[in-house]
C-alpha cells in the first residue's frame, strides 16, 4: 500500500483504540453488557468487578492511543500499525492478569457465589485440537526455512504487495519485507499463544453468564480455528511473496487463494458470531440477574 493509505490506516487504528478506551470507561458505569467494553470473564462476577476492570482497561488502552504521536516520530506508518496491534495483545494479557486479581478480591466479599459464578468456577481447561496447533507451527517452520534460504539472495528492491490479478502494485526494500515478515508473524503467533494460554490456564477469562460451559467451549473452539487459519494465511502470503521475488511466479494463483481464504475466515467468524448471539438471546436473563451481594463491612 502507498504511504498516504498507510497514514490513513494508522489514523483509523489509533483513533479506534482511543474510542474503544473511552467506551470501556463509559460502560464501567452501566450494568454489564454483552457486546462492548472489556468483556473478560472475570468482569461478570459483580458490578464492582465490571466497573473496576473496565476503568483500568480503558485507561490502559487510552495511554496506548496517546503514545501514537510520539511513536510516529521514530517509525513509519506500516510498522507502527503492526506495533500497535502487538501492544494491544500485550496489554490484553496484562489486563487479564489484573482482572483475575480484582475478581479474586471481589469473591472474598461475596456471600453467595453460586448466583453468577457456577459456570465460571466449573470451566475446565479449553485445549485446542492438536492438529490445529501442528498445522500452524508447521507453516511457521516452512516460512522460516524459506526466508532463511531465499531472502538474503533477493534483490535490494522487491515486490511487497500484489493486486487482485497477482501483479505487484507496491515495491520496497528487502529490509522492509523482512521487517514486515517478523512483525506480522510475531503479532499473529502472539495472539495465537495468548488465546491458547488463556484457554488452557485461565478458561475463566472466556466466561460469559449466558453462554454456559458448553457455549464457552464451542466459541473458543471456533476462535482457535479462526486464529489457525489466519496464521496459515499470513505465513503462506509471505512464502508466496518471497517465491515471487525469487522466481517470478506465485506458489498458487491469487484468483483462487484470495477468495478461498477470505471466504473461509468469513464462514468461521459468522459461525462464532451466530453462536454467541444465539446463546445470548436464549439466556440473556442470566447476564441481568441480581449480582451476588457483598459481605457487610463491620
Amino acid at each position: 500500500m502507498s504511504e498516504p493509505i498507510l497514514d490513513y490506516a494508522l489514523n483509523v487504528v489509533w483513533i479506534s483504540i482511543a474510542v474503544a478506551a473511552l467506551i470501556c470507561i463509559a460502560v464501567s458505569f452501566w450494568r454489564p453488557v454483552p457486546f462492548i467494553g472489556f468483556r473478560v470473564g472475570y468482569a461478570y462476577i459483580s458490578k464492582r468487578c465490571w466497573k473496576k476492570i473496565n476503568i483500568v482497561a480503558g485507561l490502559a488502552f487510552l495511554s496506548i492511543a496517546l503514545s501514537v504521536p510520539i511513536q510516529r516520530m521514530v517509525m513509519d506508518s506500516g510498522t507502527l500499525i503492526l506495533l500497535l496491534a502487538l501492544e494491544i495483545v500485550v496489554a490484553t494479557w496484562i489486563l487479564t492478569e489484573v482482572a483475575e486479581r480484582i475478581a479474586e478480591r471481589e469473591l472474598l466479599r461475596i456471600e453467595d457465589t453460586s448466583t453468577q459464578c457456577d459456570s465460571l468456577t466449573e470451566l475446565r481447561s479449553l485445549k485446542p485440537f492438536p492438529i490445529l496447533v501442528a498445522v500452524a507451527l508447521a507453516m511457521l517452520v516452512v516460512l522460516i526455512i524459506v526466508a532463511v534460504q531465499e531472502v538474503p539472495r533477493l534483490p535490494s528492491t522487491v515486490a511487497l504487495h500484489f493486486g487482485p490479478n497477482g501483479e505487484p502494485d507496491r515495491y520496497g526494500s528487502r529490509e522492509e519485507l523482512l521487517t514486515s515478515l517478523i512483525l506480522s508473524t510475531t503479532l499473529i503467533y502472539s495472539i495465537y499463544a495468548l488465546f491458547i494460554y488463556l484457554g488452557v490456564k485461565k478458561p475463566e477469562a472466556f466466561h460469559k453468564p449466558w453462554l454456559g460451559i458448553e457455549g464457552v467451549r464451542k466459541i473458543v473452539e471456533a476462535l482457535y480455528a479462526i486464529l489457525t487459519l489466519i496464521a496459515v494465511i499470513v505465513d503462506f502470503a509471505f512464502i508466496d511473496t518471497i517465491h515471487y521475488n525469487a522466481y517470478g511466479s506465485h506458489v498458487a494463483s491469487p484468483n483462487i487463494m484470495v477468495p478461498l481464504t477470505l471466504g473461509s475466515i468469513f464462514v468461521l467468524v459468522l459461525y462464532a458470531t451466530i453462536m454467541y448471539v444465539r446463546y445470548y438471546l436464549k439466556n440473556s436473563w442470566r447476564s441481568y440477574n441480581a449480582f451476588p451481594t457483598p459481605r457487610q463491612e463491620p
